[in-house]
């Protein structure tokens, strides 16, 4: 199916960010670190989680086997006001917001490798859809989320917050991708590190970027002596998940919040609880009320001027009295007016905005190609100032944004034979011979017994059959030895071994 129905809800400009999940591309190695990823995040999450994580998933259409097909949970998502969607990756902030508001949850379709198996740069499948998605099926969260989306699309944004994504993302793709080497990684971290130091004041798009990673990414929900996780940058990262519950400092969640600021790659230092999902639209409602399109006026105007990127000023004529013909009497009366384009000057008797300019005037938009558009104010007050053009589909990009996808590395012999065996594996749990599993058992032994993973798959298999016991001694004996490559891979395997051991099946 073409991407997903809810295709037709969006404006025309944001089908740019859209591309095919294309569930081919995914290989049975990519399955199986779903499997893994979602067997320890089911385990730990079952009691340290808000209480519609499970069921949220059940609900959303995700399984413990299985990568989602977007297209399936569009389906699904749709009697709790949202829909899905594939998109490219990393794609601008004020995308992701204008997709929420529409209640369309963004779903990036690439799988982090077993290598990115606790945590990716990039955004992928596990943190968009068992991330995300479970706790939407809360009416009260969802309506957060909307309400938050519509505050955040709102937000004035900087040239240099453009700047610091660019760089974000480029580091997340180069990373990724598996024909990098370690001079493009060093190369783009350098230049991450320099779009960082060149953030001269906070945003309100970066003030925005806080509420969010304080309550949908990393929020904690509850009492302060036994907070639940419901952020979805917790609940889909194995490691991250069980920091949080091991009591990091944690913080009542108030305004205060947007005093932190966070590194995507490091633990987070605090973690903020919230005591319910109505209190978070506390926070932002008092956070809305500082932010240029509520406050307007000259404080608007500074904003707008500082961020050096395409904002709207709303203009409101000073109130006129008409004489009403039948009874003499006077009423009030207001014309509105909005414009929008880069602000590079204001003062008391007009604005200087730098083109394109779009303009909208008794209900109707045109645009202007000047290079300079000056406008007297005349009698007019500034009553809003926003980030974005009045209407996107209208408005010219000033930079275009190609949809890409993480590069599928070259795949050798060893590489096709790991996936059949993944295959065969897959294949046992539904249709368990003795034959083909010591089939696979010899060929991993001899030729993937560096490959953890598909260890424990085996160990898994193995472990429920008596006659095996020889076979599980063995594939025990292996794991005993095993050189770890990391410490990530270190505590994978103590990680997988330890559910096999809590499930019963090894001692």
């Amino acid at each position: 199916m073409l991407k997903t129905k809810a295709i037709s809800k969006i404006p025309k400009h944001l089908h740019k960010y859209v591309v095919e999940q294309d569930y081919d591309r995914y290989t049975s190695e990519d399955q199986e670190v779903w499997r893994f990823v979602m067997r320890q995040l089911k385990s730990f999450l079952g009691t340290n989680a808000h209480g519609a994580y499970l069921k949220g998933l059940s609900l959303t259409g995700i399984t413990t086997d299985q990568i989602p097909e977007i297209t399936k949970m569009d389906e699904k998502l749709i009697p709790f006001g949202w829909r899905a969607m594939p998109v490219s990756g990393f794609i601008p902030p004020a995308a992701f917001m204008e997709f929420q508001a529409f209640g369309i949850l963004p779903i990036a379709c690439d799988m982090r490798t077993v290598d990115h198996i606790l945590y990716t740069p990039a955004p992928d499948i596990v943190h968009e859809a068992a991330g995300h998605a479970p706790i939407l099926i809360d009416p009260e969260f969802s309506q957060y989320l909307k309400n938050y989306a519509e505050v955040a699309s709102k937000a004035i944004i900087s040239h240099e917050d453009l700047n610091l994504y660019e760089a974000i993302r480029n580091l997340s793709d180069i990373k990724e991708a598996p024909q990098s080497s370690k001079e493009d990684i060093l190369k783009s971290e350098q230049e991450l590190k320099i779009a960082i130091q060149n953030t001269t004041y906070i945003s309100e798009a970066q003030f925005l970027g806080r509420m969010n990673w304080w309550t949908a990414e990393y929020g904690l929900i509850g009492s302060l002596k036994n907070p639940k996780i419901f952020g979805a940058g917790l609940l889909s990262s194995i490691g991250e998940s069980r920091l949080a519950v091991q009591k990091p400092k944690l913080i009542p969640l108030t305004i205060d919040c947007l005093n932190y600021s966070y590194d995507i790659t490091e633990p987070q230092p605090q973690l903020f609880v919230s005591e319910d999902f109505k209190s978070l639209n506390l926070v932002l409602n008092e956070l809305g009320q500082t932010m240029a399109f509520k406050v307007g006026g000259l404080e608007g105007l500074r904003k707008a001027k500082e961020a050096k990127t395409v904002c709207t000023v709303v203009l409101v004529n000073d109130l006129i009295n008409e004489s009403k013909s039948t009874n003499e009497s006077n009423i009030q009366t207001e014309s509105q007016s909005s414009y929008s384009g880069i602000l590079i000057d204001y003062n008391s008797i007009g604005l200087t905005f730098k083109g394109p300019i779009q303009i909208k005037e008794n209900n109707e938009i045109r645009l202007l190609h000047d290079d300079v558009f000056k406008l007297k104010i005349n009698n007019k007050t500034v009553t809003s100032v926003y980030g974005g053009p009045i209407d996107s589909s209208q408005f010219p990009d000033s930079v275009d944004f190609v949809a890409t996808r993480v590069p599928t590395k070259n795949r050798s012999d060893y590489d096709l034979k790991k996936f059949e065996l993944y295959s065969q594996i897959r294949l046992l749990r539904s249709n368990f011979s003795t034959q083909d599993f010591l089939k696979i058992k010899s060929e991993y032994i001899q030729n993937y017994k560096s490959e953890w993973l598909m260890g424990l798959g085996l160990l898994e298999l193995c472990a429920p059959h008596v006659n095996l016991e020889p076979q599980l001694l063995e594939l025990v004996n292996h794991y005993s030895q095993y050189q770890v490559k990391s410490e990530n891979e270190k505590l994978c395997v103590d990680l997988g071994l330890a559910l096999l051991k809590s499930e019963g099946l090894l001692l």
